[in-house]
């Protein structure tokens, strides 16, 4: 896998982009560049304050984006876990206050 189909199956698994790849417009993202001195591949989360953290290295092109997908997989069941259990609760309060 590729960046090119990377980008595809993060936009088919997460339509409202939960999951960040590359999108300096946003207030942190997921990065995922190629380091030309040290024939790596790089991949870190930036936050808001341009801290890196979550630093990993690749060999391959392939091997970064495999991981990513993994990566993008678990972050977006996780959010949707956290969305769902909210919603779950938020519609129990209203049953129990409606009793």
């Amino acid at each position: 896998m590729k960046l090119k189909e990377l980008y595809a199956a993060l936009k088919e698994l997460s339509p409202q982009n939960s999951y960040c790849l590359n999108d300096y417009s946003k207030e942190s993202t997921n990065v995922l560049e190629y380091n030309k001195k040290k024939k790596l591949w790089e991949y870190y989360f930036l936050d808001e304050r341009e801290g890196k953290g979550d630093f990993r290295t690749f060999n391959t092109e392939e091997e970064a984006c495999e991981y990513i997908l993994d990566d993008a997989i678990e972050c977006i069941k996780t959010f949707r876990d956290a969305d769902m259990d909210a919603v779950k609760e938020k519609y129990l309060r209203a049953d129990k206050s409606v009793s």
